[in-house]
């Protein structure tokens, strides 16, 4: 219990100390295939992303929580996209409940995406909150691409950031 405490006051306290934006991102655990633009059936991959903020959070963090795109595949035209983001892990561990970020592949460096402006001309406003998978939990979570960025996506290897976790696809 203490340590669940601990984890989400961090990611809490992380979260503020970003300063992004926007509303949650729904569940939705079988979109229609026509709004989701896939191409392929396959997840995508998933990957530990380490940064300066993330030095002290768990060595086994990337062990326990796996993030991937419904699928490995979409065609540019793609307006949703589905995380899976399951615990694999013994214990209760957290993720970034709302906010997220997107990044391209540009000659080898990740690149990020700007969001478009909202209504008010600024980027979107995420909420500070994380959210808490129990051991062999998995949530969805429903990323409205049309909604924050610029459509349609150039056709090349992206992926989608949220916290200390990312999952990556292909646009072709």
């Amino acid at each position: 219990m203490k340590k669940t405490l601990i984890t989400l006051l961090f990611l809490t306290l992380l979260t503020l100390c970003s300063c992004s934006s926007n509303k949650d991102q729904t569940t939705d655990p079988s979109p229609n295939q026509a709004e989701s633009g896939q191409i392929t059936s396959q997840a995508g991959t998933a990957s530990y992303e380490s940064s300066a903020q993330d030095e002290s959070l768990p060595s086994d963090k990337a062990d326990r929580m796996v993030m991937t795109t419904e699928f490995s595949t979409y065609s540019p035209a793609v307006k949703v996209i589905n995380l899976i983001i399951t615990n694999q892990g013994e214990s209760e561990s957290g993720y970034e409940a709302y906010e997220f970020s997107l990044h391209r592949k540009e000659n080898g460096e990740w690149k990020r995406i700007d969001f478009k402006p909202d209504e008010n001309g600024s980027a979107p406003n995420f909420p500070a909150l994380a959210g808490v998978l129990n051991p062999g939990e998995t949530v969805t979570k429903k990323i409205e691409l049309e909604k924050y960025f610029d459509l349609p996506l150039q056709p090349g290897e992206y992926k989608i950031v949220k916290g200390h976790l990312s999952a990556e696809f292909d646009v072709s």
